[in-house]
């Protein structure tokens, strides 16, 4: 039976790892004008605030959806802010400048670690997905079953880690194949795309 939670436990955390968004944007960039190592440690932020969500997700849906709905303004707000000082700091970026020397060190890392971790935590909409992927799956977490409940949330973590673990490698491995120019366009048309998008979801949520 737990190995069974496990598994299933690895791929909610896998599949809620895919999907693109402004944060996941920032790994791949990192990961491309960096190296593999920032981009992983950028990665290691974003599964371990997500495996925090969906602890709360599976514990606590009525409480959070709740918390959510009372302040929702507050957090678009200020996830928006932070989201478009992030698309403005990629597109302005120069990957000539940020390519890694080999010299990185590992209070570095940290910050990258850091920094995408407050970022996603700082998102908590990202729960609804979390909540959707454990209604599909059947899965209500309980405080009465602490060992289930641990096993199914070092799934999630071990899950959304090898997500990153294998996206850093693929785009690391190919990461010669593109030239100065190229991850310039890169950040370019990725800090463009979060300002639209984020500048839309604004415009769309006070429009009438």
């Amino acid at each position: 039976m737990l190995m069974y939670l496990l598994v299933e436990g690895i791929l909610i955390g896998f599949l809620a790892s895919i999907p693109l968004g402004p944060v996941n944007i920032l790994v791949i960039q990192r990961t491309i004008s960096n190296s593999r190592k920032e981009g992983f440690y950028s990665g290691l932020g974003v599964a371990l605030s997500d495996t925090l969500y969906a602890s709360f997700a599976a514990f606590s849906v009525g409480f959070i959806l709740q918390f959510i709905k009372e302040y929702d303004l507050v957090f678009r707000i200020t996830v928006s802010l932070l989201l478009l000082l992030l698309g403005f700091f990629i597109f302005f970026t120069n990957p000539g400048k940020n390519r890694s020397t080999g010299e990185t060190g590992k209070g570095n890392y940290l910050k990258r670690f850091a920094s995408t971790f407050l970022l996603t935590v700082s998102n908590p909409l990202i729960i609804f997905l979390h909540l959707a992927l454990f209604t599909s799956f059947g899965i209500a977490l309980n405080v009465n079953h602490p060992s289930e409940a641990f096993v199914v949330l070092l799934g999630f973590l071990a899950g959304a880690v090898t997500w990153w673990f294998s996206i850093t490698g693929i785009v690391s491995r190919f990461r010669n194949f593109f030239s100065l120019k190229i991850c310039l366009w890169f950040n370019r048309i990725a800090g463009s795309l979060i300002i639209l998008l984020i500048t839309g979801s604004l415009i769309f949520f006070f429009l009438p």
